[in-house]
């Protein structure tokens, strides 16, 4: 299957079982949830080079702290959205300066599909500091961004 094919089924379907859940759409909601989000605003990427010699791999199952960790450290933008495992996995990583995915989580595998969004160091470092937790999605500090508000 089209790494991107699946990707976009994945995130689609989700935010139909969203849809056809019989669930109040809650007023000012442009998006069905963050799957939802990134489907529509994120944007398609694939892993062409492994980790750079002069990053270390971070902790496993602690994608959202060790992408914020190395975006800081680098200066490189912070990425959240899905990502191809097993099943595609809500994850998180960085783009370098030449826009190139690093992953500080997960082992290379040339040509996994990525979908995401770009965001700010200075917003997710306001998200974190309000949430006291890594990661941006699923928490009342970034609701606003169902509702099509990028600021915080």
């Amino acid at each position: 299957m089209n790494n991107k094919l699946g990707l976009k089924n994945y995130l689609g379907a989700i935010a139909r079982l969203r849809e056809m859940s019989g669930q109040p759409k809650l007023e000012g909601l442009i998006y069905e949830g963050y799957e939802d989000l990134v489907l529509k605003t994120g944007e398609f990427m694939t892993a062409t080079s492994p980790l750079p010699d002069d990053v270390q791999r971070g902790e496993k199952k602690n994608c959202f702290a060790n992408a914020w960790n190395l975006a800081i450290e680098r200066d490189w933008v912070y990425v959240e959205g899905w990502a191809e495992s097993v099943i595609p996995m809500h994850h998180a990583w960085v783009l370098d300066d030449e826009v190139r995915i690093v992953d500080p989580t997960w082992d290379y595998e040339d040509g996994r599909a990525y979908w995401g969004i770009a965001f700010d160091v200075s917003y997710v470092s306001k998200v974190l500091c309000k949430s006291k937790t890594h990661g941006l999605f699923y928490k009342r500090e970034t609701y606003h961004l169902l509702r099509g508000d990028k600021t915080l």
